[in-house]
């Protein structure tokens, strides 16, 4: 009896070769089966810097990947309950987390005895999306223009000034509590719901003082208000000089050598999310920060890009979670 395959020609060998591959190497679209929209959480406030940049990089992302990607802001104890949201969903690729190095970090170091879990052991991380520094910024009307002018006010007047924050184990919290014991300083720590509220407060001198993002500041017209006296990190452009990029010192230029945070935003998913999509979620990450009205955007709230891969972002998580828990000893709850 004649064997069947001397009966294939060269076009039908192709095809059973073609369906052979594809049973073995999956296509990108399998990666999402359906039309499903994809949540995008923020366990941040509409309108905060985390939520603006959330949605500079969601359509982006979403045109790269063919999927419906939609933001789903899930605010509350900074951070936590949008992360706890996130870490509940299931891995099938239909849900990410965008956030801040606070959540993931810094919050959980804050309490003695693990009383919150780390998150990100519960979560796959797939790529860092960009980096900013903190700026201190003071009321232009209360005479301050200089930081060693602020601390001094500041040192002869113990606890009669105010310094605000966005809720306790925010990031411009600890922010604050780590000036306050770096310049033996004593301020009264005001909590606001939004960053918002911070500026808001600032200007009208409810407080005098606020560690921020400069995104959060709209400098065309706060800045006949607001002084910023130095930054965590160099900051370029600089929002108050754009032609110069020392205008704002750091604190470590200024003797502070312990006030270098960053502020960095990173994107995960919940554990258990295949390889592939991961890789393919970070694949269009990387293109995304490549585009030049991209990088504009983010440019413009005073963030630089900065992608990584899944190994990498898990190794600065790991690193940083150690770094957190040293810098914040003696301020745990």
């Amino acid at each position: 009896m004649p064997s069947p395959f001397k009966r294939l020609n060269f076009r039908h060998l192709t095809i059973v070769i073609v369906y052979a591959l594809s049973a073995w190497f999956p296509s990108a679209q399998a990666a999402w089966p359906s039309e499903q929209p994809i949540k995008l959480i923020v366990p941040f406030a509409l309108g905060s810097i985390t939520d603006i940049m959330a949605r500079i990089v969601a359509p982006e992302l979403s045109q790269q990947i063919g999927q419906t990607i939609v933001v789903e802001n899930m605010p509350g104890e900074s951070g936590h309950v949008g992360t706890a949201y996130a870490i509940d969903q299931k891995g099938d690729g239909y849900s990410l987390l965008y956030t801040s190095n606070g959540p993931l970090v810094i919050e959980p170091n804050l309490y003695k005895g693990h009383k919150r879990n780390f998150p990100w052991r519960d979560l796959s991380p797939v790529s860092l999306i960009a980096y900013t520094p903190q700026v201190l910024f003071v009321n232009r009307d209360w005479g301050v223009n200089s930081l060693s002018s602020l601390v001094k006010k500041l040192q002869d007047n113990p606890g009669k000034f105010n310094i605000g924050s966005d809720g306790l184990g925010s990031k411009s919290a600890v922010a604050a509590s780590l000036f306050m014991r770096a310049t033996q300083t004593d301020l009264m720590q005001v909590p606001y719901t939004s960053t918002q509220q911070i500026v808001a407060a600032l200007r009208e001198n409810e407080i005098q003082v606020a560690l921020l993002e400069p995104g959060v500041v709209n400098i065309s017209q706060e800045q006949k208000k607001l002084v910023p006296l130095a930054a965590t990190s160099t900051i370029k452009p600089s929002p108050y000089a754009p032609d110069s990029t020392d205008a704002i010192p750091t604190f470590a230029t200024l003797g502070y050598d312990s006030l270098d945070t960053e502020v960095w935003h990173a994107v995960l998913t919940p554990a258990g999310t295949p390889t592939r999509i991961v890789n393919q979620i970070n694949k269009a990450i990387q293109v995304v920060l490549a585009e030049p009205r991209i990088q504009q955007k983010f440019q413009l709230l005073y963030f630089t890009p900065k992608g990584s891969s899944p190994y990498i972002l898990s190794n600065r998580i790991e690193l940083e979670t150690v770094h957190w828990r040293v810098k914040l000893k003696g301020l745990q709850k």
